[in-house]
């Protein structure tokens, strides 16, 4: 799951700049993929403005996984999915089964 994540959403960026932001889970570093947006090699939307976006973009069936699980899950039918469902949650990651939109995190860092 983490290697279809990095292949959506971090193509972009050649072998020497993921390892200078710590995507990779070598030398003590967890391996965030939330790297790629605070590290700000793609853009994003923040705070608020990130979890309107989430509430109201469609929402027929998502992949939902977690930065230290292997497991991954599939929530069909998830209209009612919003951003107040995984506030509580660390490093989780919320995105389409076709992996082209509304890509969601929820890091350890948010809200510090």
């Amino acid at each position: 799951m983490r290697k279809l994540w990095e292949d959506s959403f971090a193509n972009h960026l050649s072998e020497q700049v993921k390892k200078s932001i710590y995507l990779y889970d070598e030398d003590g570093c967890c391996g965030y993929l939330w790297h790629v947006f605070s590290y700000e090699k793609k853009n994003c939307l923040k705070e608020k403005e990130a979890d309107t976006a989430f509430y109201h973009v469609p929402k027929q069936s998502c992949y939902i996984f977690y930065q230290h699980v292997d497991d991954a899950y599939i929530l069909e039918n998830a209209s009612s999915l919003t951003a107040d469902d995984v506030m509580n949650e660390e490093d989780v990651y919320i995105v389409d089964k076709e992996f082209n939109g509304f890509p969601k995190k929820v890091s350890h860092t948010q809200g510090m």
